[in-house]
């Protein structure tokens, strides 16, 4: 209750001497004693009908405490001990904003503190209640097909104000339809300025903003951000909704993240059996034609399962000797994918041998740095390693490149890259004309004359299928 509620109770008879502000009043206690505030903890009554108050600085010591302990009011009794409110006592409560108000001789304390412990019961019992019933209506929303909208809208209608749901760089993932985007940018920018306390609701403004982290695995996913009208909701039953639907979030988005990693788990062990012979179920359908993807090293696993869910066409996904490739269908283009290589399944065929051909195209790619290769553009030498075996060829060529450093062999990939063309080698690499020519001659000097054929073709070969490339580290793994 408030304190106005209690001194407007006509049966009561209290008189205010010094108003206050409507203060809430948690509790009332009667204390004659020295140092009451041990007593009459902060937001309750103090009653006394000043026994121990023998002059103006027993007054002003006793208001002096009970005012830095953030007692609500004090009520003084007349009749008994004094004929009336001491006025050094009124002097300091008026000075030091403390609510004081006179009991009259014909009530009793008791119905003082009778009459605060109903209210305050009262409005306890009706905050448990309308806290019960947010709750039920909360999570009676997780059972629908979109419960992360529902929830954020339910929260909406339940506070009667503007919701949304935040990334942690801003970008609005959900908002009630009542306040838009332009609601929840507005928040947002309110949010930003605002120092983040502890959880469960860590942050709240004294305009009604309140926001609690969306804590799947402990780390923020999100930020759900609410704009509550001061005083038209009482804030325990605010932190307690906003903190429930947080949890419930968090829940949800926990339980996504499993469900993703499970399918994960089961597109990449699929896509495994497959590539090994065997035969399974789900993906693209066996009796049409497929493609096999390798991408490059950078792909990231998150973002190739978005442009492929995107798509809305099945697929398996996962990491094949040490990069990650994909099986889809004959009517999903590539486009959106770092790709690097390329094979075609033909209807009926299993896929081992054009998982083979799409790791060479692969290591073309790397080799070549012309982008995207596929298997049907491989020139005879690359024709020449699927037939011998990559292990063979790598076999035959171990030991060729040895004596050059890390910096000679990236110049050789790129001036083969760039069609041994020495003036566009030395633009890529950002060098002289002459590094280049310097660090090609020392290739001659080593391992043998770039113009010979021979030469030529075992350095390509070396490089194909060598340590650096992927085709020979994915033979050499199996």
């Amino acid at each position: 209750m408030e304190l106005d509620e209690l001194l407007l109770r006509g049966e009561l008879g209290l008189q205010p001497v010094v108003p206050g502000r409507r203060r809430p009043v948690l509790g009332a206690h009667v204390v004659e004693i020295p140092h009451p505030t041990r007593w009459v903890p902060p937001g309750w009554v103090l009653l006394t009908t000043g026994l121990r108050l023998t002059g103006p600085r027993d007054c002003r010591e006793l208001v002096a405490e009970l005012s830095a302990g953030g007692v609500a009011a004090l009520g003084f009794g007349t009749g008994v001990v004094h004929d009336a409110v001491p006025e050094a006592l009124v002097d300091e409560a008026a000075e030091r904003d403390l609510p004081l108000f006179e009991v009259p001789e014909a009530t009793p304390f008791r119905e003082i503190v009778r009459a605060v412990d109903a209210a305050v019961l009262d409005r306890d019992l009706d905050a448990f209640r309308r806290s019960a019933a947010i709750t039920d209506s909360l999570t009676g929303l997780l059972g629908g097909p979109a419960p992360q909208q529902a929830l954020v809208q339910g929260l909406a209608r339940v506070l009667h104000c503007g919701v949304s749901l935040h990334r942690p760089d801003g970008a609005v993932l959900d908002a009630d339809p009542g306040s838009g985007a332009a609601g929840a940018r507005e928040r947002w920018d309110r949010f930003r300025g605002l120092a983040v306390t502890a959880p469960p609701v860590e942050v709240v403004d004294a305009d009604g903003l309140f926001a609690a982290a969306v804590r799947p695995g402990g780390r923020p996913r999100a930020w759900l951000v609410v704009g509550v009208s001061r005083g038209s909701v009482p804030v325990p039953l605010i932190v307690r909704a906003v903190a429930l639907v947080a949890r419930l979030l968090a829940g949800i988005a926990a339980a996504a993240d499993e469900d993703a990693t499970r399918r994960r788990q089961e597109r990449a062990e699929a896509l495994r059996r497959l590539v090994a012979g065997q035969e399974v179920a789900g993906g693209p359908p066996a009796d049409r034609p497929r493609t096999l993807l390798v991408l490059a090293g950078t792909a990231d696993l998150v973002e190739v399962e978005r442009v492929l869910d995107d798509l809305r066409r099945p697929y398996l996904l996962g990491e094949l000797d040490g990069a990650l490739v994909a099986l889809v269908g004959e009517d999903v283009t590539p486009g959106g994918l770092p790709v690097t290589g390329i094979a075609e399944v033909t209807a009926g065929a299993a896929p081992g041998p054009a998982y083979r051909d799409a790791r060479l195209a692969a290591a073309r790619s790397a080799l070549t740095g012309g982008g995207p290769v596929r298997a049907g553009e491989l020139g005879v030498l690359d024709r020449m390693v699927l037939e011998v075996g990559p292990q063979r060829v790598a076999e035959l060529t171990d030991g060729l490149l040895d004596p050059l450093g890390p910096t000679v062999l990236d110049t050789l990939r790129v001036w083969l890259a760039h069609g041994q063309d020495v003036p566009a080698t030395a633009r890529a690499l950002r060098v002289h004309q002459n590094s280049v020519r310097n660090r090609l001659g020392r290739v001659t000097a080593l391992v043998g004359d770039l113009r010979d054929p021979s030469v030529l073709a075992g350095i390509y070969l070396a490089l194909l299928t060598g340590p650096t490339g992927t085709t020979a580290a994915a033979a050499r793994r199996r």
